[in-house]
């Protein structure tokens, strides 16, 4: 069994700090942004999301803890309105390492589904890269389906 709780301010310095670098590296591995330019790409758009930190109004930055109260993840989740129909966006589920294939991630997604609902949301959307495919199959294991393709060419030279 697992719960969501407020981050400790120090916390959620360490999670975001993470969060700057995770990304980062997750969009240059993706060739979305080059190396040099991709932390400050990611500092802005994650700051740009959570201008007040933890305080941003419908934005939702938790760690997830095990029935002991031990950290076993964290996860970051919004309530958006999507032209008229409210929907939460999953930004970032992260579970640690040693709690992996466990069911951790299926758990916290079960979580964010309850949440959305009790939010007054009617879906729960989220963004996955390609490469990642243990996450695809947590996804698609768990009923999420493809809504949209980005399909793109490196061209040489």
């Amino acid at each position: 069994m697992i719960r969501f709780e407020r981050m400790r301010e120090e916390e959620f310095s360490g999670f975001i700090d993470r969060l700057h670098r995770d990304y980062a590296r997750d969009h240059t591995a993706a060739g979305n942004w080059s190396p040099e330019e991709s932390l400050r790409l990611a500092r802005e758009e994650i700051d740009r999301l959570l201008p007040a930190g933890q305080e941003s109004p419908n934005q939702f930055v938790r760690k997830v803890v095990n029935e002991a109260g031990l950290p076993v993840g964290n996860v970051w989740y919004a309530l958006q309105d999507w032209g008229g129909i409210p929907r939460v966006w999953v930004f970032w589920i992260g579970v640690n390492e040693d709690q992996r294939r466990h069911g951790t991630g299926r758990a916290i997604l079960r979580i964010v589904e309850e949440e959305a609902r009790r939010l007054g949301a009617r879906g729960v959307a989220l963004h996955v890269f390609s490469a990642n495919a243990a996450a695809r199959a947590l996804y698609e294991g768990t009923g999420y389906k493809v809504a949209s393709l980005l399909l793109k060419k490196d061209l040489p030279g």
